[in-house]
């Protein structure tokens, strides 16, 4: 019996941890090394999110688009709000999924 095994996404696994918490103080905060400044890092998840989501949602967003009442204003509300969810990440957790992306597995 062969098993396919896919290599894990850490932006997938922290995003599995923080909704198996049922309490936001749950996470913990830790000391990390300041690398990078803040906005450097919340573009970078940002960007990381982005691609993440759309690779994800892939079928549903072609269905979407081709909806016949899709349009140029229907393209800039879906992706203002695709950008949104990235906001449920505070910067200490934005900080620790770039750590987690940038180290070799």
């Amino acid at each position: 019996m062969t098993l396919n095994h896919t290599p894990r996404d850490p932006m997938t696994d922290h995003m599995l941890y923080l909704q198996k918490q049922h309490e936001p103080d749950v996470v913990q905060e830790r000391n990390v090394t300041n690398a990078l400044p803040d906005k450097q890092i919340e573009a970078d998840f940002k960007k990381l999110y982005l691609r993440k989501i759309t690779s994800e949602l892939s079928d549903d967003l072609d269905a979407v688009r081709d909806a016949p009442d899709f349009s140029d204003k229907s393209l800039g509300v879906l992706i203002e709000a695709l950008q949104q969810g990235s906001n449920v990440f505070s910067p200490e957790e934005q900080r620790l999924v770039m750590e987690a992306a940038a180290t070799p597995q």
